[in-house]
């Protein structure tokens, strides 16, 4: 979570309280992120005695899931989040590409943070990304 350009930072949070020892504990967890997802554009799971501090030392990540196979157009929408990429840079990607995928990832991640920086990663397993 980050301030605007003017330094403030906007949150909305929901009354309930989430019981995991609740039998419904995720499916009202999930109920209740995809309102706030659905509302806002942006969800984030704290605990209830969390601090603004906290909250706003959260990062969001933005990445686009590609599932197994298609990785090329990982790599092709990822040039396009470069401009500038020289030949080389390009040799260099492609290189990281072959590696990465010769891991046996389940799924490859294209992201974008920090502006106009683009990055691509590997999910392993739901522990391991």
């Amino acid at each position: 979570m980050a301030p605007n350009e003017n330094g403030e930072v906007l949150r909305f949070d929901l009354e309930d309280v989430f019981d995991p020892a609740d039998p419904d504990f995720e499916r009202e967890l999930l109920l209740g992120l995809n309102i706030l997802q659905e509302s806002t554009g942006g969800s984030g799971v704290f605990p209830s005695d969390a601090t603004p501090e906290e909250v706003l030392a959260s990062r969001m990540v933005d990445w686009v899931i590609f599932p197994p196979g298609t990785s090329y157009a990982v790599y092709t929408r990822s040039f396009e989040r470069m401009p500038g990429l020289t030949d080389e840079g390009r040799r260099i990607v492609m290189e990281r590409r072959q590696l990465l995928e010769g891991m046996g990832p389940r799924e490859i991640v294209l992201g974008q943070a920090f502006g106009a920086s683009a990055y691509f990663g590997a999910v392993f397993r739901d522990d391991l990304v």
